[in-house]
């Protein structure tokens, strides 16, 4: 799988009773050098099982060098904060993305509809995440981020911004040029 780092399974006497599948994080906005997020958890039902099963996938996730753990959830899932405060998650909020089934760049994959509207987003935090992140540079013309899903040798976020770049750069020129003579 692509977007894999790793699975634990919880066994009891020789019986799988559970599994978590932690990956790297869906948003394209969230830095997935730092951010590890369970993408699947799965139990049979026995008590504490998703407790264990969390913070098992905490400890390699802090292990492993990672900054924080996310897991997302819907907001009508009755038992979800109960497990989650118990593996020591706190709750982070709602997201703002009434839609998850949109297009990602370069994937063509049909997907099947998922329950719309905003998820609930639970962390556990283990160090600060720093506000850089490798690759995100910023556009020559307007300042703005360039999304990380672009080319790497891309130094402008539109053609507008990428010949107002050029403008500035002929005037800065020719200000050199004048003081030279």
């Amino acid at each position: 799988m692509k977007a894999h780092r790793f699975s634990l399974g919880l066994l009891d006497g020789g019986r799988l009773i559970g599994a978590v599948i932690v990956g790297i994080p869906m948003a394209p906005k969230t830095d997935r050098h730092q951010v590890a997020e369970v993408t699947r958890l799965a139990a049979d039902g026995t008590p504490n099982a998703c407790s264990m099963l969390l913070r098992a996938a905490a400890k390699s996730a802090t292990a492993m060098g990672y900054a924080r753990l996310q897991f997302f959830c819907e907001p009508g899932e009755r038992t979800a904060p109960i497990f989650l405060k118990a593996a020591g998650f706190r709750f982070d909020g709602e997201t703002l993305s009434p839609d998850w089934n949109h297009p990602r760049p370069g994937d063509k994959r049909k997907r099947r509809p998922s329950n719309q509207g905003p998820k609930h987003r639970w962390v556990a935090d283990f160090k600060p995440v720093e506000s850089v992140t490798p690759g995100r540079r910023k556009c020559h013309g307007c300042k703005r981020i360039i999304p990380i899903s672009s080319r790497p040798d891309k130094k402008a976020c539109s053609p507008a911004c990428r010949q107002k770049a050029y403008r500035k750069r002929s005037k800065v020129k020719e200000r050199i040029a004048k003081l030279d003579v």
